[in-house]
């Protein structure tokens, strides 16, 4: 009991039941989150502050100023690549474009393009991404800031295509899905249409994953992720059907998440690379750990429980920095996080750094 109100005094939160404990909520100088409380934790383990033992969980450790057991991301790979250095007119994605089982990185060049077209450059996983192996335009003009972009195999021929999502300033007056082939090098359209949510901004972040999964696949269906000036007052995921041509809505949840903002990112990815898809939201800066931090929602709760919460190797970051899921080491059976530092780079590079937990 000593060691137990000892602990208090440098801001240790309870665990107990009894206690009204919530994993949100955050304590110690690092300002660390309760994510061992019994009433929430996905993975209790025994812990001085909710038993009488003097086992102490991460949580606890990390409220008391002890951040090392926190950081669970260690880098499995840093490299400059051989594109240069980047700005915010471009968006990454990693996917295995030339079939040799390694993950290539694809950069979408949004605006001030040599083609006039929105352009995708592709770059070989193979050789550390220094050769590319496609340079082309698209079937898509130049685009700004209200288009957002995914890669995924829409048309199940095991290619991936390039989506182009148009947030705003559309013909239908919603949120617009737009889909060019990979099999067409993204030169012709495959689908052009408006969905069952209404325009957005930057409030809304967007993905792609199969919500329903089925022994026949089917295709991918939209994930919105709204930020904040939400209903729930907590970061909502919105998920919208393929079969109905994303005017359906077939989840609209708020989640365990506080209302966020552009120190955060979000992927849509199945973490643990099975099941459902998972959302993870990607801490940037202003952290408990003093680095980028990961917090996973996971999608067989209908996102109202946290699977991960932790800091990295990854100092905190900034908008010179992009992220994307990757499959980087297959015999890792969770999905790794590659941070993309587009801009003052060591190597006068874009560089990729990838996380593995």
């Amino acid at each position: 009991m000593i060691a137990h109100e000892s602990c208090h005094i440098f801001g240790a939160l309870d665990e107990y039941s009894l206690s009204s404990c919530n994993c949100t909520d955050k304590g110690g100088e690092l300002q660390v989150e309760n994510g061992n409380c019994k009433l929430c934790a996905t993975k209790f383990v025994p812990c001085i502050m909710e038993a009488n033992t003097l086992a102490m969980c991460d949580y606890t450790r990390g409220q008391l100023g002890w951040r090392t057991p926190l950081l669970r991301w260690n880098f499995l790979l840093q490299t400059g690549t051989g594109l240069h250095q980047t700005g915010d007119e471009f968006e990454f994605f990693f996917v295995d474009w030339d079939r040799d089982g390694i993950p290539d990185l694809v950069a979408v060049k949004k605006s001030g393009t040599g083609t006039g077209t929105t352009e995708v450059h592709i770059f070989s996983g193979a050789s550390g991404f220094k050769t590319p192996i496609l340079q082309t335009g698209t079937g898509l003009h130049q685009t700004d800031h209200t288009f957002q972009f995914c890669m995924t195999d829409w048309n199940l021929d095991g290619i991936p295509d390039l989506v182009a999502i148009k947030k705003s300033g559309t013909g239908t007056r919603t949120t617009e899905v737009h889909i060019f082939s990979g099999v067409s090098r993204f030169q012709n359209a495959v689908l052009h249409t408006g969905t069952g949510l209404h325009e957005t901004d930057h409030t809304f972040a967007f993905g792609m994953a199969r919500w329903r999964l089925t022994r026949w696949g089917g295709r991918p269906d939209l994930f919105a992720i709204k930020k904040s000036q939400t209903g729930t007052r907590s970061t909502e995921v919105h998920i919208f059907s393929a079969a109905s041509g994303f005017a359906r809505a077939v989840l609209q949840t708020g989640t365990p998440l506080h209302e966020t903002d552009d120190a955060f990112d979000f992927l849509v990815a199945p973490f643990t690379r099975f099941g459902l898809p998972d959302v993870i939201a990607i801490k940037k800066r202003n952290t408990g750990t003093q680095s980028t931090e990961i917090h996973v929602l996971s999608g067989i709760s209908r996102y109202q429980e946290f699977v991960e919460q932790s800091g990295s190797a990854l100092h905190p970051t900034d908008q010179s920095f992009a992220f994307a899921p990757v499959e980087w080491d297959r015999n890792n059976t969770a999905i790794e996080i590659a941070a993309i530092k587009k801009q003052a780079t060591g190597t006068g590079s874009t560089e990729v750094h990838i996380l593995q937990q």
